[in-house]
């Protein structure tokens, strides 16, 4: 046996084949886990239906172990709110949404094709880089997608502020057949949605270090602005065919986020045309003011420059097949059979039974009197208790024209009947006619159903009385003393203090390093790193005051992160 190679297990003779790890779950069938973050993982799915219509999906779902976490769910129910709105050539189609068993689960399109992560690694080890003009493309499509997604209204005219907050090259997808998607909302958000969302904030920077702008390495506000400096950083990647920002360490990467100097791309490579490295430049810009103030205006000079590139539309999918091979060349749809034990559990096609009728502790039924030559407004109404009446909702039913010209049986037969009572009671029964005149009718009876009293709001989470602060410093073994003095540790630390609006001041000192104070406002969880000078660096340098997580200077503080 070759060294290194993985041996081919076989069953045995006779023995039965191995079945697929197939997993039920609710109307989909799990074939396969394709993914696992830190909220979810992916399946590629697939749901059965008649005559063996069979159809491809990827199933999200939530972790169990997170399943449990409020603050999660919420996450996960928001990507859900927000990627229902979301219907864009460039954007990933979420098609259902729903929880089996307590795990709540997104159902989207399944894409044939690449992530750019991926892409883009096979590349780097290669000592290769996307092809300018191809890069270009790329990143013009997920500016469209991002502009789409930024400039989305409510249906009362408002914009809804969606920003992605997480624009990296694993949530680009290339596709085989020549597209560009962005996927994965999972940490938008959308300003006009908050009302309605619980979630607090946590304390927590959303995406992924090597990507966020700076706007968010500071936790401060973030707009469409911030995404744009993402996905400059993902188009210098592709084109330099190297991290930008990566560092040694969370910290290292998000000082170099802050302060890195960024070179223009053609510098490291060259053949790039200075329109493109001035795009780049524009999307890196520090200052959000400085910096392309919306997507669109960012797809339109790339777009520019992939028509002067001469861009083919068959250059993506060469790109994926020289890299993958026959994997791209030739992705596979076909879908393993479903075992016979879990395709018999298929939903049955069957309608539901209709649900039982409300009690009369969930409804008032409200019988009203409608003369059909009479305005709405002027109908009489009496209430009635529900004797068995069917109910019909608060809109009115259009009356087909076959009613209006010839009465129904049912109103036939009681106006008939009404005509006997009527002759029995005041003449006597004597003999009846072959053709009784026309009996007048009487009035429809409509049933209304009084709406239901609204659900209860849902009751707001209570608010911790504790917050916990996370200290560390470079060096370690600092003595953290609040501002009494008194001794809490040494770092790293972690304190736990009563949350409230008043802001706390610790001072961290060690021998032979100059000792900083750091002030917090105990109103959420925060971690911050305190960066300590030497005593040789401080006599030749003014030390900077590192308050509220904001200093960055050279005694870098990110508050949190």
């Amino acid at each position: 046996m070759e060294s290194g190679r993985v041996p081919e297990v076989r069953p045995a003779a006779g023995a039965p084949a191995l079945r697929p790890k197939v997993e039920r779950f609710g109307r989909y069938y799990l074939l396969e886990r394709i993914g696992k973050g830190g909220m979810a993982e992916v399946f590629r799915a697939v749901t059965l239906g008649l005559e063996g219509f069979r159809r491809m999906f990827v199933v999200k779902r939530i972790l169990a172990e997170k399943s449990s976490s409020p603050e999660f769910v919420q996450m996960f129910c928001d990507e859900a709110r927000i990627s229902a709105l979301l219907h864009h050539p460039n954007v990933v189609q979420v098609y259902d949404f729903g929880h089996v068993g307590g795990s709540y689960f997104l159902a989207m399109e399944y894409l044939l094709g690449k992530d750019l992560s991926s892409v883009m690694r096979v590349l780097r080890a290669s000592k290769l880089a996307v092809p300018p003009t191809t890069a270009a493309f790329i990143a013009e499509q997920v500016a469209t997608g991002l502009h789409y997604a930024h400039a989305l209204r409510g249906a009362n005219g408002k914009p809804l502020g969606i920003v992605h907050r997480d624009v990296t090259p694993s949530n680009i997808m290339l596709l085989q057949a020549g597209g560009v998607k962005i996927l994965d909302f999972g940490v938008a958000k959308a300003t006009a949605l908050a009302n309605h969302s619980p979630r607090t904030s946590g304390g927590f920077l959303k995406g992924k270090l090597g990507y966020v702008s700076p706007e968010q390495a500071r936790s401060g506000e973030v707009d469409a602005r911030s995404d744009v400096f993402s996905l400059g950083v993902t188009l210098w990647e592709m084109l330099a065919g190297k991290r930008l920002f990566a560092g040694s360490n969370e910290l290292e990467t998000l000082s170099n986020v802050l302060k890195k100097p960024v070179p223009a791309p053609s510098t490291l490579r060259p053949g790039i045309a200075p329109e493109l490295d001035a795009a780049v430049a524009r999307a890196l810009e520090r200052d959000p003011d400085r910096r392309y103030q919306a997507a669109d205006e960012m797809a339109h000079d790339l777009e520019q420059i992939v028509r002067d590139g001469r861009y083919e539309s068959q250059s993506l999918r060469r790109l994926l097949d020289e890299l993958f091979g026959e994997e791209s060349s030739n992705p596979s749809v076909d879908l393993p059979d479903v075992p016979d034990d879990l395709a018999a559990l298929a939903p049955s096609t069957t309608p539901a039974p209709a649900p039982p009728p409300a009690g009369a502790h969930a409804a008032s039924i409200e019988i009203e009197i409608a003369e059909a030559s009479a305005p709405r407004p002027t109908r009489s109404r009496s209430l009635a208790p529900p004797f068995g009446v069917a109910a019909t909702s608060d809109f009115a039913l259009p009356k087909p024209e076959s009613a209006l010209r010839a009465p129904s049986r049912r109103l036939v037969a009681a106006g008939a009947f009404a005509a006997v009572v009527l002759a029995l009671g005041t003449f006597g029964v004597t003999r009846l006619r072959a053709r009784p005149a026309p009996v007048e009718m009487p009035p429809a009876v409509m049933v209304r159903t009084a709406p239901l009293p609204p659900p209860p709001a849902p009751a707001t989470p209570a608010v911790p009385a504790e917050v916990k602060l996370e200290l560390d410093s470079n060096p370690r073994g600092a003595a953290v003393t609040n501002a009494e003095g008194e001794l809490l540790g040494t770092t790293p630390v972690t304190l736990t203090l009563p949350r409230g609006d008043r802001a706390r001041t610790f001072t961290l000192a060690k021998s032979g390093w100059r000792s900083a104070t750091y002030q917090l406002l105990p109103a959420r969880d925060a971690v911050a790193f305190i960066e300590l000078q030497h005593e040789r660096v401080a006599a030749a340098h003014h030390g900077k005051k590192r308050g509220g997580g904001r200093d960055l200077g050279d005694g870098m503080t990110i508050n949190p992160f």
